[in-house]
C-alpha cells in the first residue's frame, strides 16, 4: 500500500513540473525576498537596460524583458524553449525574474524592447509583441523587427544571452543588457530656402537590417554572425512623419532618423541604398540618394549622415580687391636696339 501511494506522489509531482515547464509562464517579480530560496531550485535574475532605458517609457510605451529558458546550449537542430517569462519595469526599477529548475546547464535568452502601455497579457501570461517578433521557437536566440518605422525612439532595443551552471545552491545574477541596434540620422548641412516650405518626405527605399542573433551578438571577439546579411527595403510614397526641420545644433537640421540591427564593431553592417525625396509646398522637390555600403551602422552608435539636403550649399563670394599706386622711383635703365636676339 505504502509503495502504491508513493507511485501516485511522483506522477503527480512529474505532472505538476510538466505543467511550470509548458508555455509562457506567469513573471515572478520579486521586491522583497521572504526568505533564502531552496537549494538548488532557483535560478533569479535581476535584469537592467543601459543608459536610463526605462526613462525612454512615456504614457504611450512601457518597457518589456522577455526571458526564454533552454536546457543545455544553443546548438542542435532543435532548441526547446522549457519557459518564457515576461515582466514590465515599473517606476524606472531593474526587473527580478526567477525561474525554478533543477540542477545543470541551462541557456537564458533574454530580450528588451518597448510596447505600448495598452498592452494586455494573453493567455499564456505574455504581453503580444509590437515593433519586434520575439517568438522564433526554432531559433528562439533570433529577434526579427515586425513594424519598421520612421522617427521612432520606441524601436530601441537591448539583449543577452547567458550560460548558467546550476548546482545545489540558489544562483542570483545582476545582468545588463546591450544595445543591439543603431540609430542613423539624416542632417542637412543647409538650410530651408527663402519661400520654400516643406510638405512631405516621401521614402522610395530604405534599407535596415532586419534580424539579429542575441547569441552571437553577446559573443566577444566578434565570433559568428550577429546580423543577417540581406537588406529589407521600406518605402512609404508619401510621409508626413518627419522633423521639420529641427535645429541639431551647430546649424544642422535633422530631418528624419530610423533604428536597425547592427553588429559590434560596424564594418560588417554597411546599409544598403536609401533613397527619399523632400517635397515642398510650392510643388518642386529635391531627391536624395545614398548609395549601398556608404553608411555604417554600429550597434550601440548614432551615425549621422550629412548633405546639403534642404537646399545648394552657397558658394563663398567676396570682392577683388587691387590697391594700386605709381611708383616715384624707376629702377634701373634698359636700353635695346630693338632686334632680337636670334638676330644678333
Amino acid at each position: 500500500m505504502t509503495k502504491t501511494i508513493k507511485k501516485i506522489a511522483t506522477v503527480l509531482l512529474s505532472a505538476t513540473v510538466l505543467t511550470l515547464l509548458a508555455g509562457c509562464s506567469s513573471t515572478e517579480i520579486i521586491d522583497s525576498p521572504q526568505g533564502p530560496a531552496k537549494k538548488g531550485k532557483t535560478i533569479t535574475l535581476s535584469l537592467s537596460a543601459p543608459e536610463n532605458a526605462t526613462t525612454r517609457a512615456d504614457a504611450d510605451h512601457q518597457l518589456r524583458y522577455v526571458a526564454k529558458l533552454i536546457e543545455g546550449d544553443l546548438t542542435g537542430q532543435s532548441i526547446e524553449v522549457k519557459e518564457r517569462k515576461e515582466s514590465i519595469v515599473s517606476n524606472n526599477d531593474d526587473t527580478t525574474i526567477t525561474f525554478v529548475v533543477e540542477q545543470g546547464d541551462y541557456t537564458i535568452v533574454l530580450f528588451a524592447d518597448y510596447v505600448p502601455s495598452s498592452s494586455s497579457k494573453d493567455d499564456k501570461d505574455c504581453y503580444p509583441d509590437s515593433y519586434y517578433d520575439t517568438h522564433s521557437n526554432a531559433l528562439p536566440q533570433k529577434v526579427s523587427i515586425n513594424k519598421f518605422e520612421i522617427n521612432n525612439d520606441n524601436l530601441d532595443c537591448f539583449g543577452k544571452v547567458i550560460k548558467v551552471a546550476k548546482g545545489e545552491e540558489e544562483v542570483v545574477e545582476n545582468v545588463t543588457l546591450f544595445r543591439l541596434v543603431s540609430k542613423i540620422r539624416f542632417v542637412s548641412t543647409t538650410q530651408l530656402a527663402d519661400n520654400k516650405e516643406i510638405d512631405n518626405i516621401s521614402y522610395s527605399r530604405i534599407s535596415y537590417h532586419k534580424t539579429i542573433n542575441i547569441e552571437s551578438a553577446s559573443q566577444s571577439g566578434g565570433a559568428g554572425a550577429a546580423i543577417d546579411d540581406i537588406d529589407t527595403q521600406y518605402s512609404a510614397n508619401t510621409s508626413s512623419n518627419f522633423l521639420n526641420p529641427s535645429d541639431s545644433g551647430n546649424g544642422l537640421y535633422e530631418l528624419f532618423f530610423f533604428y536597425t540591427f547592427a553588429d559590434k564593431t560596424g564594418d560588417k553592417a554597411y546599409l544598403g541604398q536609401v533613397d527619399f525625396s523632400i517635397n515642398f509646398k510650392d510643388a518642386t522637390k529635391r531627391e536624395k540618394s545614398i548609395v549601398t555600403g556608404v553608411i555604417p551602422a554600429k550597434r550601440n552608435s548614432i551615425t549621422t549622415v550629412q548633405s546639403d539636403f534642404l537646399s545648394d550649399e552657397q558658394k563663398s563670394t567676396g570682392n577683388i580687391i587691387l590697391n594700386l599706386s605709381t611708383p616715384n622711383n624707376w629702377g634701373d635703365d634698359i636700353s635695346t636696339d630693338g632686334k632680337a636676339p636670334w638676330e644678333k
